[in-house]
């Protein structure tokens, strides 16, 4: 079945369901799957995220370091 039938078979099914319980299960199944598709940064620590930027701003100024020079120093 393609996705395309997928979605309209479940399109009908949702319409016809009356159980209140049975849709909110159903939303909350979406909901996280669409929660988990997002970008990961919403899940990052705040010392995460600080990281990234120090990294950022490494780049920006020019500090970096060639893979070969990575590979030698960590041999």
């Amino acid at each position: 079945m393609s996705a395309i039938e997928l979605k309209s078979g479940l399109h009908e099914l949702i319409d016809r369901v009356q159980d209140e319980q049975i849709l909110e299960a159903v939303y909350t199944i979406l909901n996280k799957q669409q929660l988990d598709d997002q970008d990961f940064a919403h899940r990052l620590t705040p010392d995460q995220r600080a990281d990234i930027q120090v990294g950022l701003d490494d780049l920006e100024a020019g500090r970096t370091l060639s893979a070969q020079e990575v590979f030698a120093r960590y041999k």
